[in-house]
């Protein structure tokens, strides 16, 4: 069953929505496509990638981040 979007989620999002519309109004579309390209590249687009996921994924109820041992 998903969570229900709070409110500091909200927020986030209009922080976030107003902080890239600031970098695209005074640097413009570059910018933004360095930001996005640079997530992307760091993250990396192999299917492994996907541990980032798994590494917080809520498992134990109230516990979303949890710490293994096994890397």
């Amino acid at each position: 069953m998903p969570k229900p979007i709070i409110f500091a989620e909200v927020m986030n999002l209009v922080i976030i929505i107003i902080f890239d519309y600031s970098i695209y109004h005074f640097w413009g579309f570059k910018a933004i496509a360095y930001i996005f390209l640079s997530t992307i590249l760091g993250l990396g687009l192999h299917p492994m990638s996907g541990h980032f996921v798994g590494e917080h994924y809520e498992i134990v109820k109230g516990q979303e981040t949890i710490a293994t041992m096994d890397h």
